[in-house]
């Protein structure tokens, strides 16, 4: 098994008891914990103000339980998030996973089934980084693209190509503001012989 220590981790759980026996459990693990939270609301602050390595989040919390903090926390600042629960499901399973938790442990946890999860929600954290980064470097190599899509007014003889503005500019002047492409000139075949003729004839 892959050991991880060191981390600064906020523990989220309104069972003083619960918490004060995670918080010995990371410690004896080698982790540090940068505070405790007893509720939702807290968490997120906590959250912001200590940006922790990891989160262990109770399920059942006041105000909000702990698949909304953790969906909340995925959208402002994503952070490694192991649900701590009272009982199983199919739906909190589904609910954990669309929200962004790496693993979930039934409670009360022991200090194996800890030390086990917590490389596996860092891993699998790494893993969700690293698809967003790719869907997002899809995305922006896309969008020029889609400024082009619909209809371009082109002049059919000298082949200028009007913008939004009403002004009527070359093609490829036009198409290298609007997307990320970039034009090299060559003479193609089909007028290579001409082209030849006329310096032969000049």
């Amino acid at each position: 098994m892959t050991t991880v220590a060191g981390l600064r981790v906020l523990v989220v759980e309104d069972e003083g008891l619960v918490a004060v026996m995670v918080g010995r459990m990371l410690q004896r693990l080698g982790h540090s914990v940068v505070g405790y939270a007893p509720d939702g609301t807290t968490a997120l602050t906590m959250a912001a103000q200590y940006r922790p390595d990891l989160v262990l989040m109770d399920v059942d919390l006041p105000e909000m339980d702990g698949i909304e903090v953790t969906r909340r926390l995925t959208e402002s600042a994503p952070t490694p998030v192991v649900v701590l629960t009272a009982h199983q499901s199919t739906e909190l399973v589904q609910r954990a996973a669309a929200a962004g938790v790496g693993a979930y442990l039934t409670k009360p946890p022991s200090e194996q089934a800890l030390a086990q999860a917590i490389p596996i929600t860092l891993a699998r954290f790494a893993d969700l980084a690293a698809l967003r980064a790719a869907l997002a470097e899809r995305d922006a190599a896309q969008e020029p693209v889609a400024m082009l899509e619909g209809i371009i007014p082109i002049c059919s003889y000298c082949r200028k190509v009007r913008d939004s503005r009403e002004r009527w500019q070359k093609l490829e002047t036009y198409i290298a503001r609007n997307t990320s492409v970039s034009f090299t000139h060559c003479i193609c075949k089909s007028c290579e012989a001409q082209v030849m003729e006329d310096l032969g004839s000049a």
